[in-house]
Protein backbone atom coordinates (compact mmCIF):
# COMPACT_ATOMS: atom_id res chain seq x y z
CA UNK A 1 0.00 0.00 0.00
CA UNK A 2 1.46 3.59 -0.88
CA UNK A 3 1.15 5.94 1.49
CA UNK A 4 2.50 9.70 2.65
CA UNK A 5 5.49 10.99 4.34
CA UNK A 6 5.30 9.54 7.62
CA UNK A 7 6.12 5.46 8.26
CA UNK A 8 4.40 3.45 10.74
CA UNK A 9 6.16 0.44 11.84
CA UNK A 10 3.87 -2.43 13.43
CA UNK A 11 6.08 -3.54 16.45
CA UNK A 12 5.14 -5.41 19.49
CA UNK A 13 5.58 -4.20 22.37
CA UNK A 14 4.81 -5.58 26.11
CA UNK A 15 6.23 -4.68 29.49
CA UNK A 16 8.93 -7.36 30.13
CA UNK A 17 8.44 -9.88 32.78
CA UNK A 18 10.53 -10.25 35.72
CA UNK A 19 12.20 -12.84 36.31
CA UNK A 20 12.38 -13.72 32.33
CA UNK A 21 15.58 -15.56 31.63
CA UNK A 22 17.09 -15.92 27.86
CA UNK A 23 19.93 -13.93 26.21
CA UNK A 24 17.85 -10.09 25.13
CA UNK A 25 19.59 -7.57 23.60
CA UNK A 26 18.78 -3.75 24.08
CA UNK A 27 17.47 -1.86 21.39
CA UNK A 28 17.01 2.08 20.93
CA UNK A 29 13.67 3.60 21.31
CA UNK A 30 12.29 3.65 17.88
CA UNK A 31 14.45 0.78 16.46
CA UNK A 32 13.16 -0.19 12.87
CA UNK A 33 14.89 -3.67 13.28
CA UNK A 34 12.69 -4.55 16.03
CA UNK A 35 9.21 -6.26 15.96
CA UNK A 36 8.81 -7.79 19.21
CA UNK A 37 9.84 -5.50 22.09
CA UNK A 38 9.65 -5.52 25.65
CA UNK A 39 10.26 -2.40 28.12
CA UNK A 40 11.33 -2.49 31.69
CA UNK A 41 12.25 0.40 34.27
CA UNK A 42 16.16 0.75 35.82
CA UNK A 43 16.26 1.35 39.57
CA UNK A 44 12.40 1.07 39.58
CA UNK A 45 12.46 2.08 43.70
CA UNK A 46 8.70 2.57 44.04
CA UNK A 47 6.31 0.70 42.32
CA UNK A 48 5.21 2.16 38.72
CA UNK A 49 1.55 2.23 38.27
CA UNK A 50 -0.62 2.50 35.31
CA UNK A 51 1.84 0.75 33.12
CA UNK A 52 -0.65 -0.09 30.34
CA UNK A 53 -0.56 3.51 29.69
CA UNK A 54 3.38 3.68 29.37
CA UNK A 55 2.95 0.61 26.48
CA UNK A 56 0.46 2.11 25.06
CA UNK A 57 2.48 5.00 24.20
CA UNK A 58 5.61 3.63 23.48
CA UNK A 59 3.65 1.52 21.15
CA UNK A 60 1.38 4.43 19.62
CA UNK A 61 4.86 7.02 19.00
CA UNK A 62 7.73 4.03 18.23
CA UNK A 63 7.12 4.57 14.39
CA UNK A 64 7.83 8.62 14.94
CA UNK A 65 10.52 8.10 17.33
CA UNK A 66 12.53 10.82 15.98
CA UNK A 67 9.92 13.34 15.31
CA UNK A 68 9.42 16.13 17.75
CA UNK A 69 7.13 15.54 20.19
CA UNK A 70 3.76 17.93 20.70
CA UNK A 71 0.30 18.13 22.31
CA UNK A 72 -0.98 16.32 19.42
CA UNK A 73 1.53 13.13 19.95
CA UNK A 74 -0.40 10.56 20.98
CA UNK A 75 -4.48 10.60 22.37
CA UNK A 76 -4.02 11.80 26.44
CA UNK A 77 -0.31 12.62 26.37
CA UNK A 78 0.29 15.99 26.15
CA UNK A 79 2.36 18.77 26.83
CA UNK A 80 -0.23 20.79 29.08
CA UNK A 81 -3.62 19.85 30.36
CA UNK A 82 -6.01 22.07 31.35
CA UNK A 83 -8.89 19.68 32.32
CA UNK A 84 -9.41 18.11 35.28
CA UNK A 85 -8.20 19.18 39.20
CA UNK A 86 -4.21 18.70 37.88
CA UNK A 87 -3.40 21.83 35.67
CA UNK A 88 -0.45 21.84 34.03
CA UNK A 89 2.00 23.00 31.21
CA UNK A 90 5.50 22.00 30.66
CA UNK A 91 7.57 24.76 29.27
CA UNK A 92 10.89 23.07 29.89
CA UNK A 93 12.74 23.06 26.38
CA UNK A 94 15.37 20.61 27.91
CA UNK A 95 18.87 21.06 28.46
CA UNK A 96 21.11 22.42 25.42
CA UNK A 97 23.93 22.21 27.13
CA UNK A 98 27.73 22.57 25.97
CA UNK A 99 27.78 22.45 22.72
CA UNK A 100 26.34 18.78 22.63
CA UNK A 101 23.79 17.80 20.40
CA UNK A 102 21.56 17.31 22.93
CA UNK A 103 18.30 17.66 23.04
CA UNK A 104 15.01 17.17 26.06
CA UNK A 105 11.33 16.54 25.07
CA UNK A 106 8.40 15.76 27.65
CA UNK A 107 4.84 14.34 27.72
CA UNK A 108 2.27 14.30 30.69
CA UNK A 109 -0.64 12.08 30.78
CA UNK A 110 -3.95 14.37 31.15
CA UNK A 111 -6.50 12.59 33.20
CA UNK A 112 -10.17 14.44 33.93
CA UNK A 113 -9.61 12.93 37.49
CA UNK A 114 -6.00 12.78 37.86
CA UNK A 115 -4.28 14.01 41.27
CA UNK A 116 -1.12 15.80 40.72
CA UNK A 117 0.77 13.44 42.78
CA UNK A 118 -0.21 10.93 40.09
CA UNK A 119 0.13 12.22 36.94
CA UNK A 120 2.74 10.10 34.65
CA UNK A 121 5.22 12.31 32.65
CA UNK A 122 7.95 10.97 30.09
CA UNK A 123 10.68 12.25 28.85
CA UNK A 124 12.80 11.54 25.30
CA UNK A 125 16.39 12.73 25.83
CA UNK A 126 18.66 12.47 22.95
CA UNK A 127 22.14 12.98 22.86
CA UNK A 128 24.30 12.63 19.87
CA UNK A 129 21.64 10.33 17.88
CA UNK A 130 21.45 7.79 21.28
CA UNK A 131 17.34 8.12 22.16
CA UNK A 132 16.50 7.33 26.02
CA UNK A 133 13.23 7.19 27.34
CA UNK A 134 12.62 8.04 31.08
CA UNK A 135 9.81 7.74 33.18
CA UNK A 136 8.63 10.07 36.57
CA UNK A 137 4.94 10.30 38.34
CA UNK A 138 3.93 13.11 40.26
CA UNK A 139 4.23 17.34 39.54
CA UNK A 140 5.75 17.45 42.60
CA UNK A 141 7.99 14.52 42.34
CA UNK A 142 9.25 14.78 38.63
CA UNK A 143 9.38 19.01 38.63
CA UNK A 144 10.77 22.01 40.83
CA UNK A 145 7.64 24.02 41.27
CA UNK A 146 8.95 27.65 41.96
CA UNK A 147 6.84 29.80 44.50
CA UNK A 148 4.32 31.42 42.10
CA UNK A 149 5.19 29.13 38.93
CA UNK A 150 0.95 28.91 38.79
CA UNK A 151 -0.68 31.59 36.40
CA UNK A 152 -3.93 32.92 37.22
CA UNK A 153 -6.11 29.55 36.29
CA UNK A 154 -3.97 28.13 39.03
CA UNK A 155 -2.01 26.03 36.04
CA UNK A 156 1.52 24.53 36.97
CA UNK A 157 4.54 25.72 34.81
CA UNK A 158 6.72 22.85 34.53
CA UNK A 159 9.96 24.04 33.75
CA UNK A 160 13.11 22.28 35.98
CA UNK A 161 12.87 18.82 36.21
CA UNK A 162 14.32 16.82 39.40
CA UNK A 163 16.98 14.60 37.53
CA UNK A 164 17.52 12.19 39.90
CA UNK A 165 13.50 11.60 40.25
CA UNK A 166 13.18 10.26 36.56
CA UNK A 167 13.74 6.37 35.87
CA UNK A 168 15.40 5.24 32.63
CA UNK A 169 13.60 2.58 30.73
CA UNK A 170 15.37 0.28 29.09
CA UNK A 171 13.80 -1.70 25.77
CA UNK A 172 14.79 -5.06 25.00
CA UNK A 173 14.50 -7.09 22.11
CA UNK A 174 11.88 -9.94 22.38
CA UNK A 175 12.00 -13.65 20.85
Amino acid sequence: MQGGGTSTVSVELSECQSGSSGSTSTVQFGAQSSSKVCWKVQEEGESLTNKEDYTKLFKGVWGSATQEWSDDTFENWKTRCTNGTSQWEIWSSGNQSDGENEKDEYLGLCGSSTQSENVLFVKKQEKNSNRTILVCRGVDNCWQLESGSEDSTSQKKLESDKANSWKTVTFQQGN
